[in-house]
């Protein structure tokens, strides 16, 4: 689809503002150039892509479906619009593309969030659940004994 891309981008005098960049082992240097990432998604488990663009500090634009819903919440830590809404995607592109401070807030919200999905978090959380069933385990073990 490349050649029919770059004819689209250079119709609408987009073409010197626009990189189409082939498959990349460098995803994470490409996430950390953008501000912006769009999943546009008609459907969406939860998303991968998603997660790693909220790690590296882009501002999340997600259509409302799946786990996307998850991950971003409006307005606080991303945006979200309907799948397949051209134009509420194109209004919150806009909006982001003006108000940098809010592209910013919103960007620092995604990292954190992603943050709670992080190898260090999953394994405080294991520690905290395996502690909790220690505790129990030895709260049922004395009350047997009395």
């Amino acid at each position: 689809m490349l050649p029919a891309l770059e004819r689209r981008a250079t119709a609408r005098e987009l073409g010197a503002a626009c990189t189409f960049v082939p498959t990349t082992g460098q995803v994470v240097r490409w996430l950390h150039a953008i501000d912006i990432f769009v999943l546009p998604s008609r459907s969406e488990a939860l998303s991968n892509s998603l997660l790693e663009a909220m790690a590296c500090g882009c501002c999340p634009v997600a259509s409302r479906v799946g786990g996307n819903t998850e991950l971003v919440r409006h307005g606080e830590n991303g945006m979200l619009f309907d799948a397949g809404a051209v134009d509420q995607l194109s209004q919150t592109l806009e909006t982001l593309l003006d108000l940098r401070v809010l592209r910013q807030q919103l960007s620092r919200r995604a990292r954190e969030t992603a943050e709670q999905f992080s190898m260090a978090a999953s394994v405080r959380r294991m520690e905290e659940i395996y502690a909790e069933f220690i505790e129990r385990s030895e709260r049922k073990r004395s009350a047997r004994r009395r």
